[in-house]
């Protein structure tokens, strides 16, 4: 069979934490609201809401677009897709640097803190080959 010679996208499916199956877009603003408090309650935000609103929103929106990250859940095991993964965050956050030093300094400098926001960032956007769910609605909007 011929394919093609042209660029194509394969938009993720997403999961919620732990694989417990899909959150109803409804329960998925307090569902992440809820996580980011027990993850991060006991951290003294200068701009919570904005902190809050760039992990929940931005971090995930931006992997959801990044090829790199998307071909390496196509393509890879879950091992190999989480690494694609930590680089493509590691890249995201120095992004995000110019407007919010204040989360760059706590992933840079705090193991225990980069690790929690890997972890939620990675559940919330790894898509596994053949997973039949469908992506929340800001990936699928191209945010």
């Amino acid at each position: 069979m011929d394919l093609a010679d042209e660029d194509g996208t394969v938009e993720p499916a997403y999961q919620v934490a732990g694989g417990t199956g899909l959150v109803p877009e409804i329960e998925r603003l307090p569902v992440i609201v809820k996580t980011f408090n027990t993850l991060f309650g006991n951290i003294e935000w200068k701009d919570t809401d904005k902190i809050q609103q760039v992990i929940a929103e931005e971090i995930q929106a931006r992997l959801a677009r990044n090829k790199a990250y998307l071909n390496a859940q196509r393509d890879s095991d879950r091992q190999s897709a989480r690494r694609g993964h930590d680089r493509a965050l590691g890249r995201v956050v120095l992004d995000l640097l110019s407007d919010l030093t204040e989360l760059f300094k706590l992933f840079s400098g705090s193991p225990g803190f980069k690790r929690r926001l890997s972890d939620m960032v990675f559940d919330s956007t790894y898509w596994p080959p053949g997973a039949s769910s469908s992506p929340p609605a800001q990936a699928q909007a191209g945010l």
